[in-house]
């Protein structure tokens, strides 16, 4: 029986941590607590370091040295909040609604895999071989923790999300992939009486997001965010030099082709000659696009709802998740297990509908009993 009570506190205990992804003490105090919650039910656990940028990785697993896994179970204990926030935004609970840092995204979804588990009779659990990853560099595009991760995944028959899908209740079959990039414009400074005389670099990096904008295309369903943009030293200089930030979503390769063709172009072809401009890219995460391997999956995670008097919308996101990587892999993969809420990376808003909780436990649940029966 869901024990509502236990899963507030050790929500609480969870979220009331600043555990940003470069805060890497942080995430560590996470991974700590979630490793010592896994312990208490008799799991294998053990955290890998990825770098010191970020906190460590944390595998669970209830099968020691397992060759296969029926499951790999995913989630991210990072969050999108600089430190300090915590302090400014600590847990607080109105009714149903549960709101904090990383209420939603995703400490909740953890805990609701954990709370599966407590809730799954031995008999079905002795019958499976799971395995827990908990990521440390999620809102990154886990660049850090990939490849390790993907030497779990790749033993997996199956990959379950943690994720929350929205105030929607359903589960997601479709996420966008992205591209993140850093771009330097390089000019050349005057005095500001005579800018004739420079190449404003500032002035190149507007035309340059302008020329990005036109991603932004509802039919196609890409779209481009320039998330960081600065330039220059002084109002009365013309700026030598420029940098921004930003990313590109799309739910195909050809699409993310098509752009990656145009930037390619604008970085070529600056507006203003002799403006020098390069790029890096910071990080890839393909899109998730379920295909036939995946339905036989899909079809049992509906079917385990149903059971649970649950009935779930299919849907596809926008935002990515590690689930785009599991299945870039070739597992079949759903995304969306965890419980409803909303407003991602709002730190005054970011909430939980503590009412979604069981309903979704009930439904890992019956996938975990299913997939032990296959």
């Amino acid at each position: 029986m869901f024990n509502k009570d236990k899963f507030v506190a050790q929500l609480s205990e969870l979220i009331n941590i600043d555990c940003g992804t470069y805060t890497a003490s942080g995430v560590n105090k996470v991974a700590n607590i979630i490793e010592g919650y896994f312990k208490e039910i008799g799991f294998f656990t053990k955290q890998i370091n990825v770098g010191s940028k970020v906190g460590n990785l944390l595998i669970a697993t209830n099968k020691e040295n397992a060759d296969y896994y029926d499951a790999v179970l995913i989630g991210h204990m990072d969050t999108v909040y600089n430190e300090g926030m915590v302090a400014k935004h600590p847990m607080r609970i109105d009714g149903n609604n549960i709101y904090g840092l990383g209420s939603i995204d995703m400490k909740s979804g953890i805990l609701t895999a954990l709370h599966t588990i407590y809730t799954l009779d031995k008999n079905i659990l002795d019958e499976l071989s799971l395995c827990f990853i908990c990521n440390p560099d999620e809102e990154i595009s886990s660049v850090y923790s990939q490849d390790f991760m993907g030497e779990y995944i790749k033993k997996a028959r199956s990959a379950l999300i943690l994720e929350s899908a929205g105030k929607a209740d359903a589960i997601v079959n479709k996420r966008k992939g992205i591209s993140r990039f850093h771009v330097n414009f390089k000019g050349k400074s005057a005095h500001g009486s005579t800018p004739k005389e420079g190449l404003s670099a500032v002035i190149e990096m507007a035309n340059f997001i302008l020329k990005l904008e036109e991603f932004n295309n509802e039919a196609a369903q890409t779209t481009v965010n320039v998330g960081k943009a600065s330039g220059g030293i002084a109002g009365n200089v013309v700026p030598e030099f420029a940098e921004l930030d930003f990313e590109i979503r799309y739910f195909d390769m050809d699409s993310q082709k098509t752009m990656m063709g145009k930037i390619e172009n604008f970085i070529k072809n600056p507006s203003i000659t002799g403006i020098e401009i390069t790029i890096e890219q910071l990080s890839f995460k393909p899109p998730m696009n379920n295909g036939a391997e995946s339905q036989w999956l899909e079809d049992i995670v509906l079917q385990a709802a149903a059971d649970a008097g649950n009935k779930l919308n299919v849907i596809a996101s926008g935002g990515g998740s590690d689930g785009n990587f599991s299945s870039y892999l070739g597992v079949p993969t759903i995304d969306g297990l965890g419980p409803v809420g909303g407003y991602w990376h709002n730190a005054e808003k970011e909430v939980l509908f503590l009412d979604s909780v069981e309903p979704k436990i009930n439904t890992l649940r019956n996938v975990l009993i299913k997939l032990s029966n296959k």
